[in-house]
């Protein structure tokens, strides 16, 4: 069985090195591979130049495993989910799925765990949210093109303010600009604090139990070869089999 399992690995890796190499030899037209994402600790953020968090430390590990190299960059969210649909071999990590973005993408797996909630001011006692339909009387900091933006709307959200970053959204919050402002409960306090703010400002009104799938993904757009998509596939499994899934997201819990 054992045998059997590593021929299989090494046939993953050839596929995907066959694939490498055709890029090479292919015209100019052909792109490199690229990994792409935005500003959200601590899953993603910019460090002394580099891209680091818990999920930045996942795709390194995958993209050793299939035994490639490749530039991780940080772009406006738009950007960056723009340049992941509509390009070959870029792909797109810490994106949410749900049914809207299904076959928009192709899937490649989990990258981290994640849970989304509406937060608001501690002081404002006026809101009070037991369902959704309830948020939708106040206004919403959301990011353009964010899987939260995309919800909310297909959820018939009138009173959104589409702004460029998860930063952005919060300052509006902060500074009583909107009600309210959704995110991940790990992220938004992490943002909260590298701004200076006390979590302690702040209170979780309604936990978007409806949203996503409760993970975080990486993904590829239509325009990369199955191959492709498949050798990564294959290698954040063996990535987790071995524990190193475990190990990173334990350094950030």
């Amino acid at each position: 069985m054992k045998n059997h399992q590593d021929l299989y690995e090494m046939k993953c890796k050839f596929l995907l090195l066959l694939a490498c190499l055709c890029m090479l030899t292919c015209p100019a037209s052909a792109k490199e591979f690229q990994m792409v994402t935005e500003e959200y600790p601590p899953y993603n953020y910019l460090k002394d130049g580099r891209v680091e968090g818990v999920s930045a430390d996942m795709v390194r590990a995958v993209l050793a495993e299939v035994g490639i190299q490749a530039p991780m960059n940080i772009y406006p969210w738009a950007r960056a989910y723009e340049m992941a649909r509509a390009q070959e071999n870029v792909m797109i990590f810490s994106i949410s799925r749900f049914p809207q973005r299904e076959r928009l993408f192709q899937w490649v797996g989990v990258i981290a765990p994640i849970n989304f909630y509406i937060f608001a001011l501690k002081d404002r006692n006026d809101i009070r949210i037991d369902s959704l339909d309830d948020a939708k009387k106040f206004t919403i900091a959301t990011v353009l093109r964010d899987a939260l933006e995309q919800f909310l709307t297909s959820e018939g959200f009138q009173k959104m303010r589409k702004l460029s970053s998860n930063e952005h959204a919060m300052e509006m919050m902060m500074k009583k600009r909107v009600d309210l402002w959704p995110n991940s409960e790990l992220a938004g306090y992490h943002m909260l604090r590298s701004k200076g703010y006390s979590k302690d400002m702040v209170r979780k009104v309604y936990h978007l139990d409806g949203f996503s799938k409760g993970d975080l993904y990486i993904a590829f757009g239509p325009k990369t070869s199955k191959i492709v998509v498949d050798s990564f596939r294959d290698a954040l499994e063996r990535v987790k089999k071995k524990g190193e899934y475990d190990k990173i997201l334990s350094r950030f819990r």
